[in-house]
């Protein structure tokens, strides 16, 4: 067995589209100070199949997104999109 069977977590791509958008508006002359903090919105479950299959695990493939199967061939992953947690503080 090799990896984690599962990490959720905010959705990195959907960082870094925050981060750049933070970025333009210093770069257009806001100061930092008065930007507002903002928690993650998009959260990402990620299976690792490889390990699951090697604890006898089978994961349907209703569960499994579009895009997360090019990722299946290649890394042995998926990615499950999956509303934001509720009820846990961030």
């Amino acid at each position: 067995m090799n990896g984690g069977l599962a990490s959720y977590g905010p959705d990195q791509i959907d960082q870094y589209k925050r981060a750049a958008h933070y970025v333009d508006r210093i770069l257009k002359g806001e100061k930092p100070a008065d930007l507002p903090v903002q928690a993650p919105t998009k959260y990402e479950l990620v299976i690792n199949l490889r390990t699951a299959k090697a604890l006898g695990l089978e994961i349907p493939p209703t569960r499994r997104s579009r895009r997360a199967r090019s990722f299946s061939f290649a890394l042995g992953k998926i990615a499950v999109k999956l509303p934001p947690a509720r009820g846990i503080a961030v």
